[in-house]
């Protein structure tokens, strides 16, 4: 290898490609039981085949029982319709406290161009991919890119799923995932038709313009190395690929050469674990917690059907030395010597209890699947059934149980997943011109945040709701001992928070100016009324002071002490 700078670059992202997979070893047999017990048609990405090849939906033969696969399924179902479910708003861009109203209805309206661009792209399909991810092995990647649109071909986004076994990952010093490493294999006639044929190297070159099929269909491994440059590497504003803060490098993993130096203004890929605990980087989660309990139902369920088998079709007794042959079709003929009553073949009765099994699968069962969350979002999705047998208040109280459980988890998918993408497609669309000029406020900047608006998300912050509601009723028996106790809240605010906790737009609602405007038009007109009611009752006084005459009112003065 020459000492060019490329070249150097290149060897130094292998050999770190390298240590990446290394760590990630710990991992890589997690997985593989994970793909062996719950998702097996994840098997050979799992496995990284060497040649790119993916042979289809895996046919397991140590599988015996597919809770697992149908639990890690709901919960990938769930998320999806519970956190994002299409075809719904699921988030806003909300303006920061004190925004004016022009930022405000600026942000709302670009709420609903991105929720549009989600729409119209394969991001509810990538998701749902990556959600099946997170489920089964506790970790996702999300590639966010510009759509073809803005070529005039296409959407205005695309989204692709990166697999669980493809890449390694490196943390930051707050442990957020700031370094991707992926591999993928593509054709010479692939890597063309993105790079164009002077990117390519020799091999990949040779094997574009060669006329043999087989050198055709070769397929070549690519690294896509996706970091953080240095300060000094990269220049701020809108600058030429080779010069933003992000870097991308895709290199030819056979010919030890550079396709492309180019890279992003932002993080492009999401990866969320969806629990992370000590130095686990690549995440904990259900099939970690669930694999003993997974494994013993294999067994179980495994030897279940071998014994019921064994009372269907139990195996035969027969004389030692003799050639006769069983017949277990139905209607068959079994010949036997009948000079000899004891040459007479007949069934081993097989005398296990199979009814002491099957309590002990259902209860592995339940057991799997409370630990993928099935239940909670049984309860989130269809409350109703479970109001059959429970009251309204139960119904709540598990719900609160199960959120309460999952609120780790749900934390880490917004911070690492949503809000990424999220950010991601704003910036993109901003710099694409898909958004609306934004307005041109004095001393006003354009910050925003994120909040989420769907079902899961509403169901937890309602816990905050609730608190409120017990504060208050507690609150009134206090205030009659102590009425100052009914200051302790500031209820402004919390009438604030219970509006956002229950999903409403942050233009619907007054700002602390207008709130205060309002207060004081309101005390101006109390003062005004009072004034009027003085008046009036002094006018009042005055007439029924002459009624009286001279002598009234002076016995008047005297009673009242004047």
């Amino acid at each position: 290898m020459s000492d060019s700078p490329d070249s150097k670059l290149c060897d130094a992202l292998l050999q770190r490609y390298a240590q990446g997979k290394t760590t990630r070893a710990n991992w890589d047999g997690a997985w593989s039981d994970v793909a062996t017990f719950v998702l097996p048609r994840k098997r050979d990405t799992v496995a990284q085949p060497t040649n790119g090849i993916i042979n289809g939906p895996a046919r397991s033969q140590q599988r015996f029982d597919v809770t697992a696969t149908d639990a890690c399924r709901t919960m990938a179902a769930g998320l999806l319709s519970s956190l994002v479910p299409a075809g719904e708003l699921w988030f806003r861009y909300s303006p920061r406290p004190g925004a004016s109203n022009a930022v405000s209805k600026w942000l709302d309206d670009c709420t609903h161009r991105a929720a549009t661009a989600l729409t119209a792209s394969n991001f509810y399909l990538a998701v749902h991919e990556c959600l099946i991810d997170l489920s089964g092995f506790s970790i996702e990647g999300m590639f966010v890119e510009e759509g073809l649109a803005f070529e005039g071909k296409g959407d205005l986004l695309n989204f692709t799923q990166v697999p669980v076994g493809t890449f390694v990952i490196e943390e930051d010093a707050e442990q957020r995932v700031d370094t991707f490493f992926r591999t993928f294999f593509w054709t010479a006639r692939q890597a063309v038709q993105k790079w164009g044929v002077n990117a390519l190297g020799k091999e990949m070159r040779e094997a574009f313009e060669s006329k043999d099929p087989a050198r055709q269909a070769q397929k070549f491994e690519l690294v896509q190395a996706i970091f953080p440059r240095r300060p000094g590497d990269y220049r701020d504003g809108m600058v030429a690929a080779d010069r933003r803060p992000v870097a991308s490098v895709y290199i030819d993993v056979l010919g030890q050469h550079i396709l492309e130096n180019g890279g992003y203004y932002e993080m492009p890929v999401a990866v969320a674990r969806l629990l992370r605990e000590d130095n686990m980087i690549y995440g904990t989660g259900p099939s970690d917690e669930m694999m003993a309990e997974i494994r013993m139902l294999n067994m179980m369920r495994r030897d279940f059907l071998l014994a019921m088998e064994l009372q269907v079709n139990p195996p035969w007794l027969g004389p030692n030395g003799n050639s006769w042959r069983p017949d277990n079709r139905p209607g068959g003929i079994i010949y036997w010597d009948t000079s000899n009553e004891h040459n007479k073949p007949e069934r081993l009765r097989d005398t296990a209890r199979l009814d002491f099994i099957d309590p002990a699968i259902t209860d592995s069962r339940q057991i799997i699947r409370s630990g993928f969350f099935n239940d909670m979002f049984r309860l989130l999705s269809n409350p109703d059934v479970m109001k059959r047998d429970k009251t309204a208040y139960e119904v709540a109280q598990m719900v609160q149980e199960k959120l309460v459980l999952f609120h780790p988890m749900f934390a880490r998918i917004t911070r690492e997943l949503l809000t990424p993408v999220l950010t991601r497609i704003f910036n993109v669309l901003l710099r694409r011109g898909a958004f609306l000029p934004p307005p041109v406020v004095d001393g006003e900047p354009l910050d925003y945040e994120i909040n989420y608006v769907s079902k899961l998300a509403l169901a937890i912050k309602v816990a905050q709701t609730n608190s409120v509601a017990l504060m208050m009723q507690m609150l009134a028996g206090m205030v009659q001992f102590d009425p100052a106790s009914a200051h302790v809240i500031n209820w402004q605010k919390a009438a604030v928070g219970i509006a956002r906790n229950h999903g409403v737009p942050a233009e619907w609602l007054r700002d602390e100016d207008e709130i205060a405007e309002i207060v004081r038009q309101q005390q101006q007109a109390a003062q005004m009324a009072q004034a009027e009611q003085a008046a009036s009752a002094a006018n009042q006084l005055a007439g029924a002071a002459q009624k009286l005459g001279p002598k009234g009112q002076d016995a008047a003065v005297k009673m009242l002490g004047g």
